[in-house]
């Protein structure tokens, strides 16, 4: 059993591992036996047992817990020297530690230690959802009851000092005394402020009934006060659980219509380029709330309407469909697979299907693959294909540095595609110079394989899908474009790509292959690139 399963079973069961639930039955009767021998002040033969027995329990828990502590940080070394040190690791070791004499007979004999051992209790509320729930509660509305708390402490000062002043030290009726020293109107004042009134002290003069009586109506509003902020925030957490566990089962759902199927290419097992809205609503059952839902919380879905994706005279009708998209970065995705080609997707998140074919043009033919998928400020988008100074932006700082250490190596090759118009007549375009056309404003020094790779696409592909290609008669680059950030000695060029392969053409796969054995070919001598297992196999999503 590996580690990753042991914690599995040992976290807290989120209602889909058996095991899980039934380690945390085992440890909550473990629990509550450990605290039997705490309700007898007699010591019978078999507390000891019980003791040896709970006691090794814990011990073996608290090991297995540190054991597996980098399983929660992910894998971070450190988290074996953090893990003493937090909240529930100090609760289990307080548990385990009065069972050890190591005090001495003097400390057993002060029963400290079994009032140590109610620390215990306290394991159990790893286990407890609702009580972890209120927990969240007095965490979320820590300020709003640290203000009632403050202005309860403040009125229960004020009112035993006015206490304190207008009654005399002695009844005159009785000559007992009243309020002698100032903490025993302290006193008064609490127990009258929560309306409990134990009647063992109380005013004697008229004045001091009126304060007292005001006290008390005063109290009863400010002890309503922090119940009803926790009953209201309980309630909203209770809802805000269902709805999480809700979330979490239609995602699974959600993601099951992202299936690896060879239904769109005979050859391979290829995630869908997008799927619509109206399947979702008729396959899965959603609605279009949940629909949104489900991708405003997920960090690898969004929404896109393939209007975008089609000229305007052909008039195109909105058509809103989810894309499921590669993320293990804060930017996007990273996957270096020691190529020196490295496919850059900076448009993924603006342009429709663009992040399906860089994906697949880089698993086809096993480059480094780079892209954007997400962005940090929807309202302030920041471009990563053309650039300004100075660079503000942390998810495109991190973007670069990552880029420059994908192209570190000896003739290095950054290819980065991006969409074209479909009203174009070439539907691929090559471009690796600026406006300028200045030999220091080139983005290409190995000229020679460049012109081989050209003509060879320009070849195969007007051969096999009479599919004509340009090279500078639509675009150029510009100074602030990302190839111009690079190492000089990196080989960079855009490739523009036409919205009817990226996203319309029932031969994308054929022509990503051929793309990508072209560039094996002339860039990196292999004549022959193998088959991808992941495009051989089933599963759902993208493979990192």
């Amino acid at each position: 059993m590996t580690r990753k399963q042991i914690y599995q079973i040992i976290e807290k069961d989120d209602g889909s591992s058996f095991w899980s639930h039934i380690y945390d039955i085992f440890m909550l009767c473990m629990i509550i036996l450990s605290v039997v021998p705490l309700m007898f002040w007699e010591e019978y033969p078999i507390f000891k047992y019980i003791e040896a027995i709970t006691t090794a329990v814990f011990i073996i828990d608290y090991l297995l817990r540190w054991a597996t502590a980098d399983v929660r940080q992910g894998k971070d070394t450190a988290a074996f020297l953090k893990y003493p040190f937090t909240f529930w690791a100090i609760i289990d070791l307080l548990s385990i530690l009065p069972s050890f004499n190591i005090l001495g007979e003097t400390f057993k004999v002060a029963r400290t230690a079994r009032l140590l051992k109610m620390f215990r209790l306290l394991k159990a509320l790893r286990y407890s959802s609702q009580i972890l729930v209120f927990f969240n509660v007095l965490k979320k509305e820590r300020k709003v009851l640290g203000s009632v708390l403050l202005f309860a402490v403040c009125y229960i000062f004020v009112t035993a000092l006015v206490m304190f002043n207008v009654e005399p030290q002695f009844n005159p009726e009785t000559g007992d005394a009243t309020f002698t020293t100032f903490f025993d109107a302290l006193y008064w004042s609490a127990v009258t402020l929560t309306t409990v009134g134990y009647g063992d002290m109380c005013p004697a003069t008229d004045i001091g009934r009126l304060i007292s009586m005001l006290s008390a109506m005063f109290g009863i509003a400010i002890i309503a006060l922090p119940s009803g902020i926790i009953t209201a925030s309980y309630i909203d957490e209770l809802k805000a659980l269902k709805s999480e566990k809700l979330t979490e089962r239609l995602r699974k759902s959600f993601r099951r219509v992202v299936c690896r199927a060879n239904e769109y290419h005979p050859r391979y097992m290829l995630v869908p380029n997008h799927v619509s809205t109206a399947t979702l609503l008729v396959k899965q059952g959603l609605t279009i709330e949940q629909i949104s839902e489900i991708v405003d919380s997920s960090s690898e879905f969004r929404l896109r309407n393939m209007a975008s994706a089609t000229p305007d005279s052909k008039h195109p009708n909105d058509r809103i469909v989810v894309e499921h998209y590669p993320v293990n970065k804060p930017y996007g995705c990273l996957i270096d697979r020691g190529s020196r080609i490295t496919i850059v997707a900076t448009t993924c998140r603006s342009e429709a299907g663009m992040g399906s074919f860089c994906y697949y043009l880089a698993l086809v033919g096993g480059f480094n693959y780079i892209s954007k998928e997400i962005e940090r400020d929807n309202d302030d988008p920041v471009g990563f294909y053309n650039i300004d100074e100075p660079i503000e932006d942390e998810n495109l700082k991190m973007f670069i540095d990552d880029l420059r250490t994908l192209t570190s190596g000896n003739d290095a090759w950054a290819i980065m595609p991006l969409s074209c118009s479909s009203t174009k007549e070439r539907k691929l375009h090559f471009v690796h110079n600026t406006k300028e056309n200045t030999p220091d404003k080139e983005t290409i020094n190995d000229m020679d394989a460049f012109s081989a790779l050209y003509e060879d696409v320009q070849e195969v592909m007007e051969k096999e899908f009479s599919m004509s290609i340009g090279q500078h008669e639509d675009y150029t680059l510009t100074n602030r474009n990302i190839a111009c950030k690079l190492n000089k000695e990196v080989n960079s060029f855009s490739l523009r790509v036409s919205y009817d392969i990226t996203c319309w053409d029932d031969k994308r796969m054929d022509k990503i292959y051929s793309l990508a054995s072209i560039i094996n070919k002339q860039l990196l001598g292999i004549t022959e690139i193998p088959i991808a297992r992941e495009l051989q196999e089933k599963g759902v999503g993208y493979t990192l």
